[in-house]
């Protein structure tokens, strides 16, 4: 795939991150039971740019279970569906940042975990919330950060 950044808005440099990117991802998911499963994931990517301190390479590994249950207090007539995932990634970019360290290479380690909840109201419609933790430990201070996500939604099914 190729990234192409558009240089409005002042930021001339934007240009400089256009690359391309090759991404290999496997997936396995085991049924553990009728109502378990337990999923896993692998996965590389390597992002290239014109300015190679905005390319690097990516490893990712996951896990996570997803149950399904009878709803609480028989409120709604379907199984719910919660899953629970959690994701470990490593990135290495492939350059200094001359403008934070001239000999440093940025470093990332990034921690997501995600709690997924689906609820049936019937046989095509759905509500879902999402709660997820991000925590990124970098090397480069100002690339440190801590996240918090929550989100509620509705899937129809046609």
């Amino acid at each position: 795939m190729q990234k192409v950044y558009r240089a409005d808005a002042g930021r001339s440099t934007a240009r400089l991150q256009n690359g391309g990117e090759i991404d290999a991802e496997g997936n396995v998911r085991h049924q553990l039971l009728d109502n378990i499963a337990l999923t896993s994931s692998a996965g590389i990517t390597q992002t290239r740019a014109l300015l190679s301190l905005f390319g690097n390479t990516e490893l990712s590994f996951g896990l996570g279970a997803i149950v399904a249950y009878d709803a609480p207090f028989e409120i709604t007539d379907g199984q719910w569906t919660t899953s629970m995932s959690g994701t470990f990634l490593y990135s290495r970019y492939n350059a200094p940042d001359p403008s934070i360290d001239t000999f440093s290479k940025r470093n990332d380690h990034e921690i997501r975990a995600t709690l997924l909840t689906s609820v049936p109201i019937n046989k095509a419609w759905s509500v879902t919330s999402v709660i997820g933790r991000t925590v990124i430990d970098s090397n480069f201070l100002n690339y440190s950060y801590n996240n918090w996500t929550a989100s509620i939604g509705t899937s129809v099914r046609f």
